[in-house]
């Protein structure tokens, strides 16, 4: 049997108690640390944001003169020190954060000692989304950068001068919270003439994506013609009675709580006078369509044969939303709301 001694551990020894010392160290400053990820402005100097309540996805100029964002310019959601980062921003963040502290442990381990933890990096990306109601609810499906490019709209506050950009409509400003029913309309019947347009091509630019996406767009853009209406006609109404009327009045077109009776008692001219009866049956069904995809994710029932006397369907059947029903709708909703500011 042969014996070895074993000597000369004493430096180990030492390295590891320094090592031990400086994993402790590491621990401590990491959980005082704050670790940054600028947001970069993209190549128009805007930066992406996101609404914590609705997920609306828009963006707003780095050099936006009223300061970070109160609003959102969708749902109008207003909360102080609220987050208003997007998913991919946070999941940019979590990465760095997470990449910081692995390299500083790892520094620690391997007794190296550094002052300076490393340079946080930044995020630079295009947030391409559009909202569609699903199950009663509004959820982002993700758009290729072709739609991106094509959908994206700007808009400058007439109140506080921000700078903003989104894809769809919005209808307040991020910055000062500021609304412009007028203003909300006009954009909204441009923007959805854009996006019908650029439907037409869908097919031929992105055949495998084109029915999902042009799906997405159609169903949207029926929902913001009635709730751009539903605002404009809120405010003339407020206007010439001088009070408010019942929530989401102008969203029905009948009945006696409907938009139609309303202006009647305010103005002594109801739809009918300003519409002929073709004009008036199709935008029951347009309205009464937006109904069924908002709450009933485009399944029809018994209830909206009933009122829209549409006999293209069957209870049951899933609506089909086309580019031609959105012209039409445009249209309607456009002359109907001409002829009651002439009043």
């Amino acid at each position: 049997m042969i014996k070895i001694e074993m000597k000369g551990f004493d430096g180990l020894t030492r390295r590891l108690q320094r090592m031990a010392r400086d994993v402790e160290t590491t621990a401590g400053r990491l959980n005082r640390t704050m670790v940054s990820t600028p947001l970069t402005p993209d190549e128009n100097g805007f930066i992406d944001r996101c609404c914590p309540s609705c997920s609306f996805l828009f963006k707003i100029a780095a050099d936006n003169p009223s300061g970070e964002v109160s609003a959102c310019p969708s749902c109008g959601h207003r909360e102080p020190g609220a987050r208003w980062e997007t998913p991919a921003q946070r999941a940019r963040s979590i990465d760095n954060a997470r990449a910081h502290a692995t390299t500083s442990v790892r520094a620690a381990f391997s007794g190296i000692r550094r002052a300076d933890f490393g340079v946080a990096r930044g995020y630079s990306g295009i947030s391409s989304g559009i909202n569609v109601m699903r199950d009663g609810r509004w959820v982002v499906v993700g758009l290729p950068a072709p739609a991106t490019a094509a959908l994206q709209s700007e808009r400058t506050c007439t109140e506080c001068g921000c700078r903003f950009s989104f894809i769809g409509s919005v209808f307040f400003c991020p910055a000062c919270g500021g609304s412009s029913p007028d203003a909300n309309f006009a954009q909204t019947l441009g923007d959805i003439r854009r996006a019908v347009v650029y439907c037409r091509a869908l097919h031929e630019t992105l055949p495998d994506e084109a029915a999902i996406i042009e799906r997405a767009i159609l169903e949207k853009a029926m929902a913001d013609l009635v709730t751009a209406f539903q605002m404009v006609a809120e405010s003339l109404y407020t206007r010439i009675s001088g009070i408010s009327p019942p929530l989401n009045a102008f969203q029905r077109l009948e009945g006696a709580n409907g938009g139609s009776a309303l202006w009647h008692a305010a103005t002594g001219r109801s739809y009918a006078d300003y519409l002929d009866a073709t004009d008036l049956r199709h935008l029951r069904t347009y309205f009464q369509r937006r109904h069924v995809l908002a709450h009933r994710n485009g399944f029809v029932d018994q209830v909206y044969l009933d009122r829209s006397a549409d006999t293209a369907y069957r209870v049951g059947q899933r609506l089909v939303v086309r580019t031609t029903d959105i012209e039409d709708l445009a249209h309607l909703v456009e002359k109907l709301v001409i002829a009651m500011r002439g009043q």
